[in-house]
């Protein structure tokens, strides 16, 4: 699974690929640029097709991928995302498998296994007596989050909106 906390216009998020309760790797990019200069940091089952898709699949004796575009359609029930229209008063959206919402440009989100405690986390640097900025905060939160949640891992990656 994946940790990613959305604070004001920063998005952090980590690099772990699980598949069941084993490591795949602890250094994949969440991020990933759509049509129109969309930009989507996602979490669940299609993080783990576009790892395997980003391999060189014949190393593994594989003549075409496992997941190809039409499984990945089937498996976007099973995603939520964090994606980013562009333009000066374009919204952040929210995708949860089931449907769009839109979030709010100032505040604190969450997604993934560990985007609760990365929400906790992230509200209880906002109320302590700490200046921290959104940055900070959204990478501290995902930072406390790993040590709790055991699908999440590696490296800490953030994205301005």
């Amino acid at each position: 699974m994946t940790t990613i906390v959305k604070v004001d216009d920063i998005v952090a998020y980590e690099s772990v690929i699980t598949a069941g309760d084993s490591i795949i790797t602890d250094d994949f990019d969440k991020m990933m640029k759509l049509p129109g200069d969309a930009i989507a940091v996602y979490a669940g089952c299609l993080t783990s097709a576009q790892y395997l898709q980003s391999l060189d699949l014949g190393e593994f004796g594989w003549a075409e991928p496992p997941v190809t575009p039409k499984k990945i359609a089937k498996l976007l029930h099973e995603v939520s995302a964090i994606v980013k229209t562009q333009g000066p008063f374009a919204p952040t959206w929210v995708w949860y498998g089931t449907g769009w919402a839109v979030l709010p440009e100032k505040g604190v989100y969450g997604l993934g296994s560990g985007g609760d405690y990365a929400v906790g986390a992230a509200y209880a640097l906002l109320d302590a007596s700490f200046e921290y900025d959104a940055h900070t905060v959204a990478v501290k939160a995902v930072a406390a989050a790993m040590k709790v949640d055991v699908y999440s891992g590696g490296t800490i990656r953030t994205l301005h909106l």
